[in-house]
């Protein structure tokens, strides 16, 4: 009886589970985001923002682009600019003019040399919260590629 690794198979096997369990968890976790930004407009200051628009909840995206080879990677998020003063907290200061101006929701206009944001995330904690889900959709996809094994 001659004995015959299949380690390249299994090699082959995991790299490809791992590909696979990365975009699932990664589209899993983007429709997560997208339904804690599910919320009316304007929000509570302790809560997510609100969906005024829409257009922060669409630009919630799965980037796949360096997915392959030995150290795949798969993000989640967004290009918004806004977004991260939502994400973080942060101050918003002039730069060309010694205030900034803004409307209220009543309509009124308002100057002021610096404008206080508190942090509102919608990313991190969707992602804390539905982390033990993501570990078991990415642990299936492996499993489900090393069965496949010969």
């Amino acid at each position: 009886m001659e004995y015959k690794s299949n380690r390249p198979a299994i090699n082959k096997a995991i790299q490809a589970g791992i590909q696979k369990g990365l975009d699932a968890a990664a589209i899993h976790l983007q429709g997560e985001i997208k339904k804690t930004l599910s919320g009316s407009s304007p929000a509570p200051h302790s809560k997510p923002p609100g969906v005024k628009t829409g257009t922060l909840r669409r630009s919630i995206q799965v980037d796949r682009s360096r997915n392959r080879g030995k150290r795949p990677v798969v993000r989640v998020g967004t290009n918004l600019q806004y977004a991260k003063i939502h994400e973080f907290g942060g101050v918003i200061t002039p730069t060309r003019a010694k205030a900034l101006k803004f409307q209220l929701a009543d309509g009124s206009w308002r100057t002021a040399r610096r404008v206080v944001i508190p942090a509102r995330p919608f990313i991190r904690p969707t992602h804390a919260r539905s982390r033990k889900k993501l570990v078991s959709i990415f642990r299936g996809a492996v499993r489900r590629e090393l069965v496949r094994v010969k």
